[in-house]
């Protein structure tokens, strides 16, 4: 079974709270779900292009990826 890296995230989010482990865990979380996109996706390009967490988040939200856009968003 393959683990939904957006409840992931917010299952671990307390502990991630320390600014260090946030940005860790933020750029686990795009690693992961990047896995999960076709390449010719903004987002995944946007991820690919190591984008400021906001405009990975305004193109994961225009494409429906809504857990996304709100956990870039923290």
């Amino acid at each position: 079974m393959v683990n939904d890296p957006i409840d992931e995230f917010w299952n671990n989010f307390d502990p991630w709270m320390e600014e260090q482990t946030f940005f860790y865990a933020m750029n686990k979380l795009l690693g992961e779900f990047r896995k999960t996109l076709d390449d010719s996706c903004r987002t995944a390009r946007s991820i690919d292009q190591n984008e400021p967490f906001e405009k990975i988040a305004h193109y994961a939200e225009k494409e429906g990826f809504d857990g996304l856009a709100r956990a870039l968003r923290v």
